[in-house]
C-alpha cells in the first residue's frame, strides 16, 4: 500500500495517496514509517491536528527516529504552536545536519513570530536542499511568497 500512495502521490493524486498511506497503517500499525508517510502526507493536505496525531504515533514506536521531528516541527507550526515548533526544528536539525524538513518549521513560525528575515533564511536553506517533489515544497512556495509581501 505504501509504494501505491507513493505513485498516487507523485501523479499529483492526494486522496488516492492518502486512502493507501492508511491502508498501510492499518496493515502495519508497528511500523514508524508508514506512520510518519501519512504525517507528511496530511501536512501536504493541510491537515495539521491529523499529521500531528500521526507524528506522535511514529514517535511511541521509534523515539529515536529523528526524521520524524522535521514534519513534526511544520504541524506544529501550522496549528500556532511556534515555540514548540522551534524547539522541535532545532531538535532535529542537532540530530542531523543533512535533513531540511525542519526548515520549513522554522520559517513558518519565525515568520508568525514577524521574524521575516528570519523566516525567508529558513525557507531558502529548504528550498536550496529539498527534493523538488517533497510534499512540503508547495506549502513552503506559498509561505515564502506571504513571508515577502509582509516584508514589503
Amino acid at each position: 500500500y505504501y509504494t501505491r500512495a507513493r505513485a498516487y502521490v507523485a501523479r499529483g493524486n492526494l486522496d488516492g495517496g492518502e486512502a493507501d498511506a492508511k491502508k498501510a497503517v492499518e496493515v502495519s500499525p508497528d511500523s514508524a514509517w508508514a506512520w510518519i508517510y501519512l504525517g507528511r502526507l496530511h501536512l501536504a493536505m493541510r491537515k495539521p491536528e491529523d499529521a500531528l496525531r500521526e507524528m506522535d504515533a511514529a514517535l511511541a514506536i521509534d523515539p529515536d527516529t529523528i526524521v520524524v521531528r522535521g514534519p513534526r516541527s511544520v504541524a506544529l507550526a501550522m496549528l500556532g504552536r511556534d515555540e514548540e515548533a522551534l524547539d522541535e526544528a532545532d531538535r532535529a536539525l542537532e540530530g542531523s545536519s543533512e535533513l531540511y524538513q525542519p526548515f520549513a518549521g522554522r520559517g513558518l513560525a519565525h515568520m508568525h513570530q514577524g521574524r521575516i528575515e528570519e523566516a525567508l533564511a529558513d525557507f531558502a536553506a529548504f528550498e536550496s536542499a529539498a527534493e523538488k517533489a517533497d510534499l512540503l515544497s508547495k506549502l513552503v512556495a506559498g509561505w515564502k511568497q506571504e513571508a515577502l509581501q509582509r516584508e514589503r
